[in-house]
């Protein structure tokens, strides 16, 4: 995202398993808070390679949909779920 931007400023990757996303914003928010920077991007991703890791999510947490289909703010989404 630097490269594609052209931004000079510090750019900084976190890794903290599902809460990568949360750590990456709450530093963005001080930051912008104490006025080390005017603005903040702030992104993150999750990839999930093995198979295995997804099944076990959804035995324990039930969270892989039954239709097949992502709907994680709808409310049809948590009667698609595998409970």
């Amino acid at each position: 995202m630097t490269c594609i931007l052209n931004v000079v400023n510090l750019n900084t990757s976190f890794s903290a398993e599902t809460s990568s996303v949360l750590v990456a914003l709450k530093h963005a928010v001080e930051d912008l808070q104490r006025g080390r920077c005017e603005a903040a991007i702030v992104g993150g991703s999750n990839l999930c390679i093995d198979p295995k890791k997804h099944l076990i999510y959804d035995r324990v947490h039930g969270i892989l949909s039954k239709t097949g289909v992502c709907r994680p703010f709808d409310e049809q989404g948590k009667k698609d779920r595998a409970l």
